[in-house]
């Protein structure tokens, strides 16, 4: 199941996006996870969450922001879930998001639900390259 953030579902957030980014708490302010442009979704699966994804919802685009699966539910097509969760509620607006050049998974997750690389950002995740992909 996919719902919106709650305010009781902060810590959960909070936990997952630690795993995927120790400067998790410096790049987000909890408070506004679901406040103006920002959306934040999180997947239930046995009443427990184990992954959220959050957007920025403009007019006529989306940027994908990020994509966390807790690593024991990973390759089991949960952030797929979230993904096309994401699309089919924006039909007819164009998607956006970067991803690591290291992160092969989820390049191949991305390509093989319509998305295209447009550009690279050198250096953009601490001197890691990123694609940034488009689905229109």
């Amino acid at each position: 199941m996919i719902e919106k953030l709650t305010i009781d579902n902060v810590e959960c957030v909070k936990r997952l996006g630690l795993k995927l980014n120790a400067n998790f708490d410096n790049l987000y302010d909890y408070s506004s996870l679901n406040e103006g442009v920002n959306l934040t979704y999180v997947l239930i699966v046995d009443k427990s969450i184990i992954g959220f994804i959050h957007i920025q919802q403009l007019i006529d685009e989306v940027d994908i922001i990020d994509v966390v699966v807790d690593e024991e539910y990973r390759r089991k097509g949960y952030g797929q879930r979230l993904v096309e969760f994401v699309i089919h509620n924006n039909l007819g607006k164009r998607i956006i998001l970067e991803v690591s050049v290291n992160n092969k998974a989820a390049i191949g997750l991305y390509n093989k639900l319509g998305f295209r690389e447009i550009n690279i950002r050198k250096g953009y995740y601490n001197g890691v390259d990123a694609i940034v992909m488009e689905r229109k």
